[in-house]
């Protein structure tokens, strides 16, 4: 489990850069700061259409503190569907909601593997293509939910680039996860 967000395992976690990215931008602070998708939880002025301020960048305090609204409708629905009732989805959508969302690198839409009523810990990306190979064939695919695998990669070869995958795992049971996202 991660020490900064329980949801990124410290060796997966990676900042922006800090010659691009200079400050928070929802409280002005001074690096680090995350990968953030989203628009601010409270607007300056809710009823102005066009005062919806997109954020792509934000410290790990107003993460934390839920000051970016990251979850879509997408997203929503898959753990809605993988929780075994609504209390059990809102806690995972506050702690994912909690999560940077720059880390892990999805090119295909945002998802989040869901286990035991609550999202799993990323763990990162495979250093190796022999690594890749050992994780998926212990682990199981998730593709906005569980379906039918389909992705054998000792039978594909390797991915275009080894950050199309990324590796997740339930912190109550330790059952292992897997999605592919190909660029």
């Amino acid at each position: 489990m991660g020490t900064l967000f329980k949801l990124i395992a410290d060796s997966a976690l990676i900042a922006k850069d800090p010659d691009d990215y200079t400050e928070c931008q929802v409280c002005g602070g001074a690096v680090p700061v995350y990968g953030a998708k989203g628009q601010l939880a409270n607007p300056p002025d809710p009823q102005d259409p066009d005062g919806d301020i997109e954020v792509y960048a934000a410290c790990a305090p107003c993460i934390l503190s839920g000051r970016v609204d990251q979850l879509d409708q997408s997203i929503r629905a898959t753990i809605r569907g993988a929780c075994s009732n609504p209390g059990s989805a809102r806690s995972a959508e506050a702690a994912l909601n909690r999560t940077p969302m720059g880390v892990p690198l999805f090119m295909q839409g945002r998802d989040w593997p869901v286990c035991c009523d609550a999202p799993t810990e990323f763990l990162g990306s495979p250093p190796s293509f022999d690594a890749l190979l050992a994780f998926t064939e212990s682990s199981r695919e998730w593709s906005h939910g569980l379906g039918a695998p389909s992705t054998d990669f000792a039978q594909t070869g390797p991915p275009e680039g080894l950050r199309d995958v990324s590796f997740f795992e339930c912190t109550s049971c330790r059952l292992r996860y897997f999605i592919f996202q190909p660029t």
